[in-house]
């Protein structure tokens, strides 16, 4: 059986799903949608996918799922995956799971987004850029959200125990875009110790996903602030 991952590897949701499907030896085709084109937005794609969104996945039997974290709840109902991912056999755990994924899509990926908005994509893109309050209320926001994750983080080496969930890898992906800003987590320990043992873990899938990201995207990004 093998899955069709519509993706652009500089979105977090979609190197979530393509870590998964590595990490999990489940046979897969690319094929890259360039949203800078808003390929995103031609007829093909969104007869596929109305909501014109990636990572959209197709699997086998021709049913399309989007959404990155709904994508792998499903790859692990269809697939033997490991059972770190999402422990369906442990309703602490599997609860556990689904709480982080819903906290983190506010407090983590809404409030990076917006923290981005304000630091460097005005510079960027020509909107306006924030007042000097909402600009320290963002900065605030993010900063008082990554200590709540730091200490989830306290005594063990991933969310749930000994090995990454879903919810690790949703959260780490969209925490390395920080890297952009270069954003210091060095008073935040237990996160810097999690963010090594996931690079760690991910030792099979790490530089395939994540080249674009760190070897092409964000040193150009860098550059072109450097305009400013």
């Amino acid at each position: 059986m093998t899955v069709t991952l519509f993706y652009h590897p500089g979105s977090a949701p979609c190197r979530v799903v393509w870590t998964f499907l590595i990490e999990n030896k489940i046979d897969f085709n690319l094929e890259f949608v360039n949203i800078s084109k808003n390929e995103q937005i031609c007829p093909e794609f969104l007869e596929l996918n109305p909501a014109h969104t990636v990572p959209t996945l197709v699997d086998d039997s021709g049913e399309v799922i989007f959404e990155s974290a709904t994508i792998i709840r499903y790859l692990t109902m269809k697939f033997d995956t490991n059972n770190n991912w999402f422990p369906f056999q442990d309703i602490i755990k599997k609860s556990k799971v689904n709480q982080y994924l819903s906290w983190s899509a506010l407090n983590i990926r809404a409030t990076i987004q917006d923290y981005l908005q304000q630091t460097i994509w005005y510079k960027l893109d020509d909107s306006t850029k924030l007042s000097v309050d909402e600009q320290k209320r963002i900065t605030k926001q993010l900063s008082n959200n990554l200590k709540v994750l730091n200490r989830l983080l306290i005594g063990n080496g991933f969310l749930i125990g000994d090995e990454p969930s879903i919810a690790d890898l949703v959260i780490y992906e969209e925490l390395l875009f920080l890297s952009v800003d270069n954003y210091s987590f060095q008073d935040l320990k237990h996160i810097g110790s999690w963010q090594e043992n996931m690079q760690n873990y991910l030792s099979e899938s790490y530089e395939e996903v994540h080249h674009f990201l760190l070897e092409e995207m964000i040193p150009t990004i860098k550059k072109s602030l450097m305009l400013f």
